[in-house]
């Protein structure tokens, strides 16, 4: 409990409204509270709650569109072109399976400071491993949704951005709780088969 708290519990409670021992028990209480609150863990809702409460909320075509910007830097594109692009992630047709079960890509087309990598957007099944592979080239990825822990012990959530230098191996496993999406810009991506 921060001491704000406390001062703002004696304006509500003045001293000598409650006994004095009952006072001591009430700040016993509120400490055990505390500590409990501080000490638990957070446990996502199930990820169909989850979509639906979203979606309800504001619009499951809106979901993305804090995204815009930040892809359309990404991928090199004009902000409406990026727009379009957050739209296929609702499309089940724009997917394809791709590198292994649980895995599936949207292949797109990046701008000029893109040219000759592989651009797109890529989802992993919640608690799905992503097999390891080098980059031959740098590759860059932007979380649009969920998270993943990387082989190097590094997790990286929902907003965050990643850079994989050329030369570098890693593999990752994405988070429990919903399906991992990043839209990623690659050069020379190898996997082991």
């Amino acid at each position: 409990m921060t001491n704000d708290t406390r001062k703002t519990l004696d304006d509500l409670l003045p001293e000598g409204v409650l006994p004095a021992d009952s006072e001591a028990e009430l700040r016993a209480l509120e400490e055990a509270l505390h500590r409990v609150a501080n000490s638990a863990e957070m446990v996502p809702p199930p990820s169909a709650l989850r979509e639906r409460l979203l979606a309800s909320a504001s619009g499951a075509e809106q979901r993305f569109a804090p995204f815009t910007q930040r892809l359309a830097e990404l991928f090199d594109v004009g902000l409406e072109r990026a727009g379009d692009y957050l739209s296929k992630l609702l499309d089940p047709a724009a997917w394809e399976e791709a590198i292994g079960e649980g895995i599936a890509l949207v292949h797109l087309e990046g701008g000029l400071a893109t040219a000759g990598a592989d651009v797109g957007f890529v989802r992993v099944a919640a608690g799905q491993p992503f097999p390891e592979h080098r980059h031959d080239g740098g590759e860059r990825v932007l979380v649009l949704r969920g998270g993943y822990r990387d082989s190097s012990g590094v997790t990286v959530r929902t907003g965050e951005r990643t850079y994989s230098p050329p030369g570098s191996t890693h593999s990752f496993v994405a988070l429990p709780g919903e399906d991992l999406l990043f839209a990623v810009v690659g050069w020379d991506v190898q996997f082991d088969n």
